[in-house]
């Protein structure tokens, strides 16, 4: 009896994941570097969260040395990766704290909200504004070449 393929689930892929920032292990105390390469999961929540484009996004890795699952989430109202689950992540005053589904970001986020939105707007703004820029100049260049192109004929 030969086993029929199963439908491929589109919203979970494997990625290779630099680490963002040096993570501790919960289970055994693993301390993993930040840019460690790591075989992960990416998945994209059923609900299709999203923040002015940027997606929401889970990570889903084990622990180099005892295999225990991680998951980091990607919050992109804060331009940060956050811990869901089995590690916790130094922060810069180098004592480690886990953030529970970014509850103490969320209160950051909600105090200095008009802030990040105006810096994410700006940005948005400065990268259409360069792309814009770099089209006029490569037409530029081709009407140059197109001139030059009738001179030689």
């Amino acid at each position: 009896m030969a086993l029929a393929a199963q439908p491929k689930n589109l919203q979970i892929e494997n990625v290779v994941l630099n680490l963002p920032r040096t993570i501790h292990c919960i289970k055994c105390r693993n301390t993993m570097a930040k840019d460690t390469k790591i075989n992960s999961r990416k998945e994209r929540p059923s609900r299709n969260l999203e923040f002015l484009g940027f997606k929401n996004i889970r990570f889903h890795f084990n622990c180099t040395q005892c295999s225990a699952g991680i998951v980091l989430r990607t919050n992109p109202q804060l331009s940060r990766v956050l811990c869901e689950a089995g590690a916790t992540q130094f922060c810069g005053d180098k004592h480690p704290r886990r953030l529970l589904y970014g509850l103490e970001e969320e209160s950051n986020w909600h105090e200095n909200r008009d802030e990040i939105l105006a810096q994410r707007i700006f940005m948005l703004r400065q990268k259409n504004h360069n792309m814009d820029q770099k089209r006029k100049m490569e037409e530029v260049g081709n009407a140059m070449k197109s001139l030059d192109l009738e001179r030689e004929i």
